[in-house]
């Protein structure tokens, strides 16, 4: 089955970094997961979460820094 792309749920969200710092990314939310880049326009995936599982990750963040604060 091909996913609907204009059913995705988009939007900004912060994430808390390692510093303890919230920062403001574009999220998408898809069948694969929740992506996040660094705005809107980015094509480079900065950071991703499978959901259903507890891995998440761009090689260096671990799941305890994916709390988010939606906006």
């Amino acid at each position: 089955m091909t996913p609907d792309l204009l059913n995705f749920k988009k939007g900004w969200m912060s994430k808390l970094d390692e510093k303890g710092e919230w920062k403001r990314h574009w999220f998408v939310l898809t069948d694969a997961g929740l992506r996040y880049y660094r705005d809107s326009n980015a094509e480079e995936v900065t950071g991703f979460v499978v959901l259903g599982t507890s891995s998440a990750g761009t090689g260096t963040q671990s799941l305890s820094s994916l709390l988010l604060s939606a906006h």
